[in-house]
């Protein structure tokens, strides 16, 4: 009798795993005996070891590591399932569920400057109706410029920053969410000004990769970020850059990146930047409200020791936005503001003195600074305090 060959496919198409891969094999070369018993059971290890393979995030856990100087704070397991659970259905339909997730969420909803870029080049109209808030990258040795990325504050701004995110992902049939690798943790830590926190997952698509940090800098805020084919020229003034890619290198923990000129790579991604190492004097003049000294209260290495540089700059930043949102025309003076960071919940405030500030403002300055997003210390609260020059017209 002519033996009978089988050929059996996976739901996808295609083996998952070398082991499954062998089982296939395997089964595609057994004969077909009167005895069906065999198969059968070849057929369950065959199906166990697929579920198996689906059920895991992808990440080897026994070569998983966090790289040296990166914070990464692990988050209590069930609460980062049920997460991932929901963002896998929200970018599953995202064109439906992603302005309902990001309305859901009290924070900012907001994008790191790579992807901004790429909605910019995209969808230059739409993106100028949106806020920014600025990254400062090093570039190159002697060039660390100012990178708007994209921010959406009210629900209106949500909708529009979700419906340019949506189109970016496009119409892709992959959806994957999984845990970071060690090299994607260090790609964010370069970009990023606040410890990386579980929930923080990648998600995969059909043509993109992406970072998504659920609950960046604080509670109830959305930020996300692609790192697939980091490749950009970056323009300053009328200087253009040659076109410079994004490389993390790895070596056992340890890890250096950067940036590093590859002419062949870019095509259009091109990002405008502000000035370097310093805001620029007319971006200054045109704000109503304006930062212009951050003061310890607390011994500078009581503050160090408690709270990042870094994270302290990006808050300040937001609070500087706040302030923009609520002043009244016609202010013109001084106001100081001691901020008291907790080790949790919100911090405290106390507008410390005021010149030739009307007290209505006053009266909704304090409530609009009810609404800031937190910034904790880590050991023991911390005092600082922030004097902003207000100069807002009649109109």
């Amino acid at each position: 009798m002519k033996p009978q060959t089988i050929q059996i496919f996976l739901p996808e198409g295609s083996p998952t795993s070398v082991k499954e891969a062998e089982l296939s094999n395997l089964l595609i070369k057994t004969i077909i005996k009167q005895n069906a018993k065999i198969l059968t059971i070849l057929l369950g290890i065959l199906l166990a070891c697929h579920a198996s393979a689906k059920q895991d995030n992808t990440t080897d856990n026994s070569e998983w590591f966090v790289p040296e100087g990166v914070v990464y704070v692990p988050g209590d397991e069930k609460a980062v399932e049920e997460v991932r659970s929901e963002l896998l259905k929200t970018f599953t339909d995202h064109k439906k569920k992603l302005y309902k997730l990001a309305k859901k969420q009290s924070g900012y909803f907001f994008l790191g400057p790579l992807l901004s870029a790429r909605i910019r080049d995209e969808n230059p109209i739409k993106a100028s109706e949106l806020r920014t808030a600025g990254f400062w990258i090093k570039i190159l040795e002697d060039f660390e410029p100012e990178i708007k990325g994209l921010l959406a504050k009210t629900n209106e701004e949500k909708k529009l920053l979700s419906q340019l995110l949506s189109d970016r992902i496009g119409d892709s049939k992959k959806i994957l969410l999984r845990k970071l690798h060690p090299d994607e943790l260090a790609f964010m830590w370069y970009f990023i000004s606040w410890d990386i926190k579980e929930p923080v997952f990648v998600l995969e698509t059909d043509d993109h990769t992406f970072l998504i940090d659920f609950g960046a800098m604080s509670e109830n805020q959305l930020w996300v970020e692609e790192i697939s084919d980091p490749c950009y020229q970056f323009g300053f003034e009328e200087i253009m850059s040659p076109c410079l890619c994004f490389e993390v290198q790895m070596e056992a923990k340890k890890w250096s990146a950067g940036f590093l000129e590859k002419p062949k790579e870019c095509t259009v991604n091109t990002i405008q930047t502000n000035s370097v190492s310093q805001q620029d004097p007319d971006e200054i003049q045109n704000l109503a409200v304006s930062l212009e000294a951050v003061l310890f209260i607390d011994d500078e290495y009581v503050i160090g020791a408690n709270m990042a540089t870094e994270v302290m700059a990006s808050w300040i930043k937001m609070v500087e936005l706040e302030l923009n949102e609520s002043v009244l025309p016609g202010q013109e003076g001084k106001i100081a503001i001691k901020v008291t960071a907790q080790v949790t919940g919100h911090p405290e405030f106390e507008i410390k003195y005021q010149n030739e500030i009307k007290e209505d403002w006053l009266l909704l300055l304090d409530r609009q600074l009810a609404t800031v997003e937190n910034i904790n210390a880590k050991h023991q609260a911390v005092n600082f305090e922030l004097v902003f020059v207000v100069n807002s017209t009649e109109d």
